[in-house]
């Protein structure tokens, strides 16, 4: 089995308000031993959306088809590693880019 690198696109919004962007999450998984790595420009709360993601992932791994056994551990013989590139488009020119260039 290939394991090719996951890409993840995300809106941020500013509680202070002003334009949002797009951020783009590169996912990857490899033999290991369930370690989660992360990387890149993630904040306190980036992360723990990661972590609650992969909660969510483990509790439904039979039903997504990522194991025959209800019980097994998916994270066991793998790793994660999560990047977020610190690049994040700002919105307002991918609304203007529709148009023009930016």
């Amino acid at each position: 089995m290939i394991s090719r690198p996951g890409i993840v696109t995300g809106l941020v919004a500013y509680s202070s308000g002003g334009n949002g962007s797009i951020l783009f999450i590169e996912v990857a998984d490899m033999p290991g031993h369930g370690s989660v790595q992360l990387t890149g420009t993630l904040g306190a709360v980036l992360k723990e959306s990661v972590e609650v993601a992969l909660s969510w992932v483990k509790g439904h791994a039979y039903e997504l088809g990522l194991t025959h056994d209800p019980s097994e551990n998916i994270m066991e013989k793998r790793s994660i590693h999560v990047h977020c590139p610190s690049g994040a488009i700002p919105k307002v020119c991918l609304e203007s880019s529709l148009f023009s260039s930016c």
